[in-house]
């Protein structure tokens, strides 16, 4: 009853397990505490197999009792299985007072470990499993160990009732029971052979009973051996002074007690081999290998501190729910955040604490690197603030999350998220010079299509930002939100981007008390004045002639220039381009106002068709709908436009404007409605301040005055 109950009682991993059998072998060992039924095995174990020699009163006497104390040899073996069972009660009873602190030291003692648990119930299991090995297994290495036949010989008081039976031995009828028993020490030996290795063992091979020598044998053997191939006994009384001496043959029995000494001491250090292999085991997989793994993980993110943001949490499993597991998973979310706080910037910072041991040392010196630098600021920012409220963060995630992945899945890495503005880099291979941006297209050709690469992507990025913004489910629901179009008639969102290229500084801002891993340079400055003026253009993106410089002649093809300017703090001129967009080629299905449930929100960002980029492309700028469907400016308008703009830089703005003035409506969007060019009318806007006559000192370029 109590085996039932315990299978319904317990989880389902006791039926039929471990300690499931455990508990049927020691329940059914009680069968043995049954009287009629010990006596049954005893019975069977004495049934007398025939043989003259063996039908004596003597030999029957010893068969009965060898009988008997095999029976309970078996029946105690199998009875400490029972104790093992009362030892697994009394560990269970153990822990659940443990739990329910009614034997508590500390009110906050810790409940034990997951791992500590599984690690306690293997080695539970394993003692117990070696401990059953050793009770069962090592009695068969003892020929006295209940497994075997015992000799047939009388010993001592067999030799004792020889001598008395000698001397009262007048009467021929109890001679005959005598010569009898003399027949039993002669014969009784061959009901062992089998059982002791098929050879003749205890044999009498010399007897001599008050004087008289009634089997003659060799007496004397070697000193060195006569210990082990003989057992000699002795005996007399005060009544008579005749000695009566039995010698017995055990040389075999010697030779196999040896063998199997032999063979246990193999068996003990198997036992212990499987033992402690069994042990590591378990040590190994609950907590070497989970260490290891994190260690292992560690020096990877030493070597390369972003690596935490691409390292998977691993769920499922039996050793989910490890302490061991957990704390690498912990560590792993840790090193994500790390990688994603930090960004590539701070790579350099994450990496060297993590090589380094002692204090933790966030001041990094500064080193010189170059790249692309990319910034974007989303436009009416305050205004959308004071409407949404709290909803701000939400839309500044939404259109984060766009900005973030198309750089990411372009090469490049977000840097700082400030408020209304992110600040993007694309770095260029380590050992990029000054002069292999200055000279990109005599350098070798992987080299140069690395840069030329690079360059495109950023490009492309920030193209197919403006098309995700535009076609984005979650985003759309603001452009009609009644808060917005209130404050700020016929919203949309929008940004401004500025992609320029050069130097910068990167290293750690701060103190010890907060840090922040960026780019200090006159370059990055630039890339947010690009930015900037692109309202001053009328267009969302303004590019650096540093940066189009080291675009491939496929990208360049599809860019113009629009002016050319100095910026504040330099003399050094510096070309304006831009890429021409229309926006209204792309196509976002309408969203409702208002997500009822959180489970809504994650249902129409996962439908919601973010970016075409995760496809190969040849030349993206050809095959990538978010590009090819968005740029409207045709190789005939960058043409008349072009000369134009030449005209404008050799001073002739009289006929600069007349050009402009016959293509301004050339660009239609994706209705055929005509779109007025705001490069265009910021280049006669600029012209128009002098009636349309170049300066004096005109030298082909301009200061830009507006930030």
């Amino acid at each position: 009853m109590e085996l039932i109950g315990t299978s319904i009682a317990k989880p389902v991993d006791y039926f039929m397990g471990f300690y499931f059998w455990l508990d049927f072998v020691a329940t059914a060992s009680m069968i043995f505490d049954i009287p009629q039924v010990f006596d049954a095995i005893t019975a069977s174990m004495s049934d007398d197999s025939g043989g003259a020699a063996q039908s004596t009163t003597v030999l029957k006497a010893g068969r009965a009792s060898r009988a008997g104390t095999k029976a309970g040899r078996i029946a105690r073996l199998v009875r400490l299985i029972r104790i093992l069972k009362l030892y697994k009660q009394y560990i269970a009873r153990k822990e659940e007072l443990r739990k329910g602190n009614l034997v508590v030291e500390d009110d906050e003692e810790e409940n034990q470990s997951r791992v500590g648990q599984k690690l306690s119930d293997l080695t539970t299991r394993r003692v117990i499993i070696g401990v059953l090995a050793m009770l069962f297994m090592l009695p068969l290495f003892d020929l006295k160990g209940g497994y075997y036949d015992e000799p047939l010989g009388l010993d001592y008081y067999g030799l004792e009732m020889l001598h008395k039976m000698h001397q009262a031995g007048q009467d021929p009828q109890y001679t005959l029971f005598f010569d009898s028993t003399v027949d039993t020490f002669k014969n009784g030996v061959k009901a062992s052979k089998t059982s002791t290795g098929g050879k003749t063992t205890h044999k009498v091979y010399h007897l001599v009973v008050c004087d008289e020598v009634l089997i003659e044998g060799e007496s004397k053997r070697p000193d060195f051996r006569k210990d082990l191939e003989t057992l000699e006994y002795a005996y007399t009384n005060e009544f008579t002074e005749c000695v009566s001496t039995v010698y017995f043959d055990t040389k075999w029995e010697s030779q196999l007690q040896a063998i199997l000494n032999i063979m246990r001491t193999l068996f003990i250090c198997i036992i212990l081999l499987v033992g402690a292999m069994s042990f590591s085991k378990d040590a190994n997989q609950l907590v070497l290998i989970p260490i290891e793994r994190m260690i292992k993980k560690v020096r990877l993110l030493s070597d390369n501190p972003l690596a935490g943001s691409k390292m998977k949490t691993e769920t499922g499993g039996e050793d989910s729910q490890y302490e061991t597991r957990i704390l690498e998973n912990a560590f792993i979310k840790i090193s994500s955040l790390l990688a994603i706080g930090f960004g590539d910037a701070g790579a350099e910072i994450i990496g060297e604490n993590m090589k380094s041991g002692g204090n933790i040392n966030a001041m990094v010196p500064g080193k010189k690197m170059y790249a692309i630098f990319g910034f974007c600021d989303i436009r009416q920012f305050t205004d959308a603030t004071e409407v949404l409220q709290e909803g701000i963060m939400e839309f500044v995630n939404s259109i984060a999350k766009i900005v973030h992945m198309e750089v990411a899945m372009h090469g490049g890495s977000a840097n700082k998220n400030i408020g209304d503005a992110f600040l993007l880099v694309w770095k260029f291979p380590p050992g990029t010079t000054a002069d292999d941006l200055a000279n990109v297209d005599s350098l070798p050709a992987e080299k140069r299509e690395a840069i030329k690469s690079l360059a495109d992507k950023a490009l492309a990025s920030f193209v197919i930002i403006m098309s995700g913004l535009k076609r984005s489910k979650m985003l759309n629901r603001y452009r009609t939100h009644p808060g917005l179009n209130e404050r700020m008639p016929n919203y949309d969102v929008k940004m401004g981007f500025g992609l320029h290229a050069g130097w910068a500084i990167e290293g750690a801002i701060g103190s010890d008390y907060k840090i922040d891993a960026s780019y200090l340079s006159p370059n990055v400055n630039m890339a947010s004045r690009l930015e900037a003026a692109t309202k001053q253009f009328r267009t969302p993106l303004l590019l650096s002639r540093n940066f189009v410089d080291l675009m491939s002649k496929s990208a360049t093809s599809m860019v113009r220039q629009i002016d050319c300017v100095t910026v504040k703090g330099s003399n050094e001129p510096m070309g304006l381009y831009t890429f021409d967009t229309d926006l209204t080629a792309v196509e976002s299905e309408p969203q409702s106002l208002t997500l009822n449930s959180p489970a809504e929100k994650e249902e129409n960002t996962v439908n919601d068709i973010l970016t075409y980029s995760h496809h190969d492309y040849t030349d993206e700028f050809k095959e990538n709908p978010d590009i090819t469907k968005v740029h409207n400016a045709t190789p005939e308008f960058l043409q008349k436009f072009g000369e134009a703009f030449q005209a404008y830089i050799d001073g002739d703005w009289g006929k600069s404007r007349d050009m402009i003035n016959s293509i301004i409506n050339e660009r239609v969007d994706s209705n055929g409605e005509p779109v007025r060019d705001g490069p265009s009318e910021t280049l006669l806007e600029v012209m128009g301040r002098t009636n349309f006559q170049a300066p004096k000192d005109w030298a082909g370029y301009r200061a830009l005055t507006e930030k």
